[in-house]
């Protein structure tokens, strides 16, 4: 049972990425949950994500290991 994407990054709930234009699921690096402090559900991966800023409308990369 894959609870919150813990075995696949891309079956993670889509509201970590809401305002992702992309998200790259090849550059996903696991996270370390014991290392977070989370509410309802703990990110397993880190990806990398591709958003528009709302001033400027340029997409800008958020790298995984950022």
């Amino acid at each position: 049972m894959d609870l919150f994407g813990d075995t696949d990054p891309r079956l993670m709930p889509p509201h970590f990425f809401w305002s992702a234009i992309r998200v790259d699921y090849s550059t996903a690096q696991r996270a370390d949950t014991s290392q977070q402090n989370f509410t309802v559900a703990p990110r397993h991966w880190y990806l990398d994500a591709y958003i528009r800023c709302c001033d400027c409308q340029e997409v800008f990369r958020f790298d995984a290991s950022e």
